[in-house]
């Protein structure tokens, strides 16, 4: 892990603490929509982490919606234009350019009116709040909040 991924995760994590009830973990599910982006997730006592390698993707196209005890995040990253060159072939390939549509089923229950999202040095934070209550949640959708540095 690098260590630019670890301060993060690190200062999230700030206060934390190991859970005491060990919850049975988030599951990413299949899909057939473009590329997927790294992507993180970590328990704490009080929330799940989600976090989301994609710099260069548009803020303003990424939707991120909690339903049905399910986090969609759905966004694109377009291709970075090389000039008037014709290219003949890639010598390597690794970065994905296009939609996207990361699906993670919860195992814990949220509160959904609760979730946020920040946006910082290319990584997308989604907090989802853990729910000790019955109450269900769902249908919301999540506004990303952009930090510097």
């Amino acid at each position: 892990m690098s260590e630019s991924k670890r301060k993060l995760l690190r200062d999230l994590l700030v206060g934390e603490g190991q859970s005491e009830g060990k919850s049975r973990p988030p599951v990413f599910l299949p899909g057939e929509e473009g590329w997927l982006p790294a992507t993180d997730i970590v328990e704490g006592r009080q929330n799940l982490y989600v976090i989301l390698e994609v710099p260069g993707i548009r803020l303003n196209e990424v939707v991120i919606r909690y339903e049905k005890g399910t986090l969609i995040v759905e966004g694109e990253r377009p291709e970075i234009p090389l000039g008037e060159e014709e290219l003949i072939e890639f010598h390597k390939k690794e970065i994905d350019f296009g939609p996207f549509v990361s699906r993670i089923k919860m195992n814990t229950r949220i509160r959904g009116d609760e979730i946020r999202a920040t946006y910082k040095n290319g990584f997308l934070v989604i907090t989802l709040p853990k729910d000790t209550s019955r109450r269900p949640q769902s249908g919301v959708t999540i506004e990303i909040q952009q930090t510097d540095e």
